[in-house]
């Protein structure tokens, strides 16, 4: 899968990867590191992804834990739940 690093001043810092389908945009993984979380580096991670879908004209699906606190992330950024499978969240955007 290929990867986006984000780095600061030549430090990486987080990473997203996602891969397109035939129906859909798939984010996944999005990781920023502890140290750099709540400064915006996850959400400029993913509205990329999201207009990278958007000019595909398609939606964007990923799954995460349940007790993620990205998922707040996610919901902000207009993901819905789709499905609940034990310990993880499916969640769909679909602009």
């Amino acid at each position: 899968m290929p990867f986006l690093v984000v780095e600061l001043e030549g430090e990486p810092v987080g990473t997203v990867s996602s891969s397109i389908h035939d129906d859909h945009l798939r984010v996944e993984e999005l990781v920023v590191l502890p140290a750099f979380q709540n400064r915006g580096l996850g959400s400029y991670l993913l509205l990329r992804e999201l207009d990278r879908a958007r000019s595909l004209g398609l939606p964007v699906r990923l799954h995460t834990l349940r007790l993620n606190r990205a998922l707040r992330l996610y919901e902000r950024h207009g993901f819905v739940v789709t499905a609940r499978r034990g310990e993880y969240v499916d969640l769909e955007w679909t602009g």
